[in-house]
């Protein structure tokens, strides 16, 4: 078992306290009688929103350049909104997905989801009875071999899978999760 992991007395505890000192608004998530055992953000998907926006700004400058290359205004129309979806999940992958966090307590686990304009969306709340396996997908990263991050999946009872993408401390979440 994990020190920093364990719900009750010690270091568990001491953990449970610095992560409410560090995030003091997780207290009003908590239940009567719950534990804050684990607690990640989701990681910044930088690299792919900058491709998603080079391609979609690509693609509306190109068509805004050279009307006439795409054979009429209704191929036209198409490329401009691939373009217009594409530069928007750039902006929404760089600056919004990274508010997405998943906690952990003692008796069950939230997930809470950002929707498309970037504010809190749907909360997936699930009781730790009800997971029958959880595994871990780390992040392959060549340079940051030693990170904790990577994704999380679920496995429940009634047979459903969720996937909680991408934590900055996934194997935290991880090792939370395989603790009873």
């Amino acid at each position: 078992m994990t020190g920093k992991s364990l719900p009750g007395s010690g270091p568990g505890s001491s953990y449970s306290r610095m992560l409410l000192r560090q995030h003091p608004w997780l207290s009003g998530l908590l239940q009567e009688g719950e534990t804050l055992i684990a607690f990640s953000y989701r990681e910044p998907e930088t690299l792919p929103g900058i491709s998603l926006l080079f391609v979609g700004v690509a693609a509306l400058g190109d068509f805004a350049l050279h009307p006439e290359a795409f054979g009429g205004m209704l191929p036209g129309a198409f490329v401009i909104l691939a373009g217009a979806l594409l530069s928007a999940g750039g902006v929404w992958a760089v600056c919004f997905a990274k508010r997405s966090y998943t906690l952990v307590t003692s008796r069950r686990i939230l997930y809470q989801k950002i929707n498309l304009l970037g504010r809190p969306g749907k909360t997936v709340c699930i009781p730790r009875g009800q997971v029958r396996s959880a595994r871990y997908l780390k992040s392959m990263v060549m340079y940051r071999g030693a990170g904790s991050s990577g994704s999380v999946l679920l496995v429940l009872q009634n047979g459903g899978r969720l996937l909680i993408p991408g934590m900055q401390d996934g194997e935290n979440i991880f090792d939370a999760l395989r603790e009873r």
